[in-house]
């Protein structure tokens, strides 16, 4: 092969390479607005998923209680015999509204 022909080789490469670059940013053009869109809602997040919506389907909401039922039986009945809702926090590692908002419970 002569210097020529390697040259015109290489130039053919590169044209190829240039098409399919601008394929791929086409590709990325026309997905980019879509991706904007979904991360407003997070993914797969219908509209409409709120509070409201949540307690009509019968699914719960926020973080899981590191409370047990049987925690909060003993909480309510040492709080029954006298214990102050600061000692209750103190031994159970909690602040005093959660206590409070557990005895409501």
């Amino acid at each position: 092969m002569t210097v020529l022909e390697l040259l015109k080789d290489l130039l053919h490469q590169m044209e190829a390479l240039i098409e399919s670059n601008i394929k791929l940013e086409r590709r990325l053009a026309g997905s980019a607005g879509g991706v904007s869109y979904k991360t407003k809602r997070g993914p797969g997040r219908p509209r409409g998923s709120g509070k409201k919506a949540s307690s009509s389907t019968g699914k719960k909401r926020g973080r899981k209680s590191r409370f047990t039922a049987e925690m909060i039986a003993e909480i309510k009945k040492a709080r029954a015999s006298g214990t102050t809702v600061a000692e209750l926090a103190k031994t159970h590692k909690a602040s005093g509204p959660t206590i409070y908002a557990l005895l409501r419970k």
